[in-house]
Formats: structure tokens, sequence, C-alpha cells
């Protein structure tokens, strides 16, 4: 977007590069718990997973954006 700030073209660049740091498919399960605001049951009846697979998706997640952040050892 033309008018969008540089403040606000840098926030989205820095969110892609998290994302891309989680990797797929575990991004999507990111967005949709701290985005979306999603619940685990609702993310495993769409995703067609096994029940508290959501729950290991999203542990797995946030540890890779916490080595993202360097809030993690690697």
């Amino acid at each position: 977007p033309a008018a969008a700030s540089d403040a606000a073209l840098f926030a989205r660049a820095r969110v892609n590069k998290a994302l891309d740091a989680v990797g797929k498919p575990l991004d999507r399960t990111l967005l949709d718990v701290m985005w979306r605001e999603r619940g685990m049951d609702e993310i495993e009846r769409a995703e067609r997973w096994p029940r508290r697979s959501a729950k290991l998706a999203l542990k797995l997640s946030l540890q890779r954006l916490g080595l993202h952040y360097g809030l993690i050892a690697g």
C-alpha cells in the first residue's frame, strides 16, 4: 500500500520474518491462536487433527518464535 507509513511497512516486514522463522504449517496455528483468537478445539476440528494436537503445534511454534527473538538458547 502506497499510503502506508514506513513504520507500518517495517512492522509488516518484521511480522513476516518472524512467521518465516516459525515455518509452515506452524505459522498458521500461531496466527489462528494469536491474531484470529481461535480456540484449540476449533483449530483441531478445522485441520482434522487429533485432540491436543493444536496444543503441541502451538508449543512448537512458540519455541521457534522464542528462538527467532533470542529468548531461548539455540
